[in-house]
């Protein structure tokens, strides 16, 4: 009798709902906090608790997206379990539920481990295939992410800053470089097949991951590898997914080709890609980025000049070893 109410003591204090626990069939018998979610230990095997903040409708396509793929074949996710009442999920308030899954266990991926790279491009190859024929009654037509229309605004907020930047000449030097490459991967991605591959994509009805990082992706015995978080999860063109990850693993491995090369190769033996494809992620690839997050730092810091010099030359630096890397690779 003392440890169960110790377990249940333990759920007051993470502000979990004893009630809502019991709506499921479940022998909880430990209660652990890990990050963002909570190991259940049950009789019947570690399950995994998240309480998601979505309107309602948002909630049931996540809950669609989760059995799309796994009737698809993609069952490297974590699935919700029904509770007791047939439901799956539970309201606990306004725009809050509780969802129960199996854990994954496991680690998450080295970067620097070709074997770990392969595995995850692979996998990410195999969800982008399980995404498609995904229809959500009533959803917007055009709910499809706009890279064009992104950039170039990014790109415009650059130029207004180049133009009123009243600081030395090394500075305005810094910022021309920074808005110079946002208009190249402005004008690659026009001239490229965008809108085409985009178009493709919308008939298709497949999605993205949104946050496939370290953070949701779990490396489990035997080369297993189990995909979670998809709450970030958009309508857009597979390449996004694909460009975000060799942004990370690049940044990782100092732009090694080598790397590069292990995930394109391990993702296009999954899912081939075309060489219009390969035009948009190298427009992807080749926006200053790091610039743009260092922007909105100094802004946030209120930066004085020798900080501001110090961030924007580490962000040049990065940005010329990336171009290295994509003209030795061709791209």
């Amino acid at each position: 009798m003392g440890v169960r109410r110790r377990l249940w003591d333990n759920l007051e204090l993470l502000n979990i709902s004893k009630g809502v626990i019991e709506q499921w069939d479940l022998n909880v018998l430990g209660v652990y906090p890990k990050g963002k979610v909570v190991l259940l230990e049950t009789q019947s095997g570690p399950k995994c608790l998240k309480v998601l903040q979505k309107k309602d409708a948002d909630m049931h396509k996540f809950f669609l997206l989760l059995e799309h793929l796994s009737s698809r074949g993609f069952k490297s996710v974590p699935r919700l379990i029904r509770t007791r009442f047939g439901n799956p999920y539970v309201k606990i308030e306004t725009d809050k539920f509780y969802g129960i899954s199996d854990w994954f266990d496991g680690c998450p991926p080295d970067w620097e481990n070709q074997i770990d790279v392969f595995l995850v491009a692979e996998k990410l190859a195999e969800l982008h295939l399980a995404s498609k024929a995904f229809n959500v009654t009533g959803e917007e037509r055009n709910a499809f992410i706009n890279w064009q229309q992104r950039f170039q605004c990014m790109a415009q907020k650059m130029m207004e800053i180049n133009s009123e930047i009243n600081m030395d000449k090394h500075v305005k030097r810094l910022f021309r470089d920074m808005t110079g490459r946002a208009l190249i991967s402005c004008r690659l991605l026009k001239d490229s097949g965008y809108r085409v591959i985009q178009e493709k994509a919308g008939r298709e009805k497949g999605f993205c991951h949104g946050a496939f990082n370290e953070h949701h992706i779990i490396m489990g015995n035997r080369g297993k590898v189990f995909v979670a978080g998809f709450d970030e999860w958009s309508r857009d063109i597979r390449l996004a997914d694909l460009a975000k990850l060799i942004l990370l693993v690049a940044g990782k491995n100092q732009w090694k080709p080598t790397i590069i090369k292990n995930i394109i190769e391990s993702y296009d033996r999954g899912y081939h890609l075309y060489p219009a494809e390969w035009e948009i992620v190298s427009a992807y690839l080749r926006f200053p980025f790091n610039y743009w997050e260092a922007l909105k730092e100094l802004v946030r810091q209120e930066a004085t000049t020798d900080e501001t010099i110090s961030i924007l030359e580490i962000c040049r630096e990065k940005e010329e070893l990336k171009e290295q890397c994509l003209m030795y690779l061709g791209f």
